[in-house]
């Protein structure tokens, strides 16, 4: 029997899915994140080895029975890198390199949210990427272009954080944020806290968790957190605007909302977006990601290695991933 193999690599965690050539997802299993380019190779490979073992477990196969592996990686920026990940990839898995194809973990995302070969998505999870591909298949990747105080739900965490010093400091207003965040780190004060900010590393690495505490807050109407969720909007909207005009995207088009940011919130920062870019940009279509971008992989290794009628192989893929829970779920 023939297998595709769809993987996920975040830096939040590694998903893995097994199919079969007709579309249906067989297996899928979790490990921890990664990023060879901030870690190092063998523990991004070491990642996605531990979640194919996984599913090995409940349905053996051969790497030669393995007919194509698409693989989104974060932190896959730059023509070397491709090389690089193709060849460990290969090697992990134990399949030739023809039969493995690297692409960014924003495209995969692209592919699991619209059925259109052209548009574009922002993900936004632990940190933010946008991709964009228009008619020709020229992709666009913004990566690195991206500011550091905007990356997806770490800077988002970052700004509460700051928003919590500045009220202690005096420099900034009175917020909601500070209380929560006392609470979420279970420490009486904002001396105490920033104590553990300087000095617990892990502290700096948990801030994306203070997302959801944000858009409670906007909930509860605090003037801070509304406008930390604002300049994020308008941030976010900006980087879409010059990516679409970068490869020149043909109006309509879709443009598909991804990452644990967005599945989080209760259309807080996309609502914002969407407002800014329909005045802006009237004929974009918004679309929440139907599918988690581990399914996306996988329709893309299908799109190579499959042969049947790609409306019943949809209709396998769609079935299966709610069987196997891989469809999205916003707002939780």
């Amino acid at each position: 029997m023939k297998y595709i193999l769809g993987i996920d690599q975040g830096g939040t965690k590694t998903s893995v899915a097994l199919s079969d050539l007709n579309g249906h997802i067989l297996a899928t299993k979790d490990a921890y994140g990664s990023c060879h380019s901030i870690y190092d190779m063998n523990h991004a490979m070491k990642a996605i080895d531990l979640a194919i073992e996984q599913i090995m477990q409940d349905i053996f196969f051969h790497p030669s029975e393995i007919a194509f592996v698409v693989c989104g990686m974060t932190g896959a920026d730059f023509d070397f890198e491709y090389v690089l990940l193709k060849e460990n990839v290969a090697q992990i898995i134990g399949v030739n390199q023809e039969k493995v194809k690297i692409e960014n973990d924003s495209i995969i995302a692209l592919r699991g949210g619209t059925e259109s070969n052209y548009g574009a998505v922002i993900c936004a999870g632990t940190g933010l990427n946008c991709a964009f591909i228009n008619k020709k298949g020229q992709e666009y990747i913004l990566g690195y272009y991206i500011e550091d105080a905007f990356q997806g739900a770490t800077g988002l965490g970052q700004k509460a954080m700051m928003a919590v010093f500045n009220q202690e400091s005096g420099v900034g207003k009175q917020t909601l944020l500070k209380e929560k965040v006392l609470e979420f780190y279970e420490v009486k004060n904002v001396d105490d806290l920033l104590v553990k900010y300087i000095f617990d590393q892990e502290i700096k690495g948990s801030v994306k968790n203070l997302t959801p505490l944000i858009f409670e807050c906007v909930e509860q109407e605090d003037k801070i957190a509304t406008d930390i969720v604002l300049e994020f909007a308008n941030q976010w909207s900006k980087y879409i605007m010059a990516g679409v005009d970068k490869v020149s995207i043909d109006y309509p088009f879709d443009l598909v909302f991804s990452g644990g940011v967005f599945k989080s919130e209760i259309e807080t920062i996309s609502s914002l977006m969407m407002k800014k870019l329909k005045e802006e940009r009237p004929n974009i279509t918004f679309v929440q990601a139907r599918y988690e971008p581990v399914v996306g992989a996988v329709k893309m290794a299908l799109d190579v290695a499959s042969t049947i009628d790609p409306t019943l192989r949809e209709k396998n893929v769609n079935q299966s991933a709610k069987t196997m829970n891989l469809l999205r779920k916003w707002g939780n």
